[in-house]
């Protein structure tokens, strides 16, 4: 499969790579460079470069330029878009692949954001696709939704269900070691680690029928 990822955290870009080695990945670490692939309109979208699911992370700059901080806006933007691929059957799968719940009770979250996500639900009433909502997924805005993989994917699972971490040096480390080293992921995220992201596990279930 032609996957595109957009996703700016190098390590987490290391991390797919590994775990999706399988299939062919179109890497952008920001909006202007996944803008290559597709073009947005109100109306829809249009595929410029073929590929067969997006995947997205949700805090994202518009450009990798340094003057470019990172806005959940960006990837709600870029979510819309493969809702529209998606829904014109250009696209097998989109998944959004961030703990939402955590960014939602953010102060950085302003209402801007919040009203976002509820435009993303109503595309999806709209299209008349099924957003797949894990047990666990705390995305209180989804949960409406009939609970069905269908190839689109908004994906939110709660802290305590990843496995595993990455250090600041890329380095794959078990969720358990970190815990028994830091006591807490809060204090180990002072010290530069971040949830590895469960590609692999999100890519099979774009892939299911």
């Amino acid at each position: 499969m032609k996957i595109l990822l957009i996703e700016d955290d190098v390590r987490q870009v290391q991390f797919a790579q590994q775990t999706l080695s399988g299939h062919e990945l179109f890497v952008c670490g920001c909006k202007h460079e996944a803008q290559k692939y597709f073009k947005a309109s109100y109306c829809g979208c249009e595929l410029l470069q073929p590929f067969d699911l997006m995947v997205t992370d949700l805090f994202l700059p518009a450009r990798s330029d340094p003057g470019y901080k990172p806005s959940y806006i960006i990837g709600l933007d870029l979510f819309e878009a493969g809702l529209r691929l998606f829904a014109q059957d250009m696209i097998k799968g989109v998944a959004l692949i961030s703990n939402f719940e955590h960014h939602v009770n953010d102060s950085e979250v302003d209402d801007d954001c919040r009203s976002r996500v509820g435009t993303v639900q109503k595309l999806t009433q709209i299209f008349g696709k099924r957003v797949f909502c894990d047990e666990d997924n705390q995305l209180r805005v989804m949960k409406s939704s009939p609970k069905s993989w269908n190839a689109l994917t908004l994906f939110d699972v709660h802290v305590d269900n990843y496995t595993h971490v990455l250090s600041p040096q890329g380095e794959l480390m078990p969720k358990a070691k970190v815990y028994k080293q830091f006591g807490s992921m809060k204090a180990a995220k002072t010290e530069g680690f971040s949830l590895a992201k469960l590609f692999k596990f999100v890519v099979n279930g774009l892939l299911q029928d």
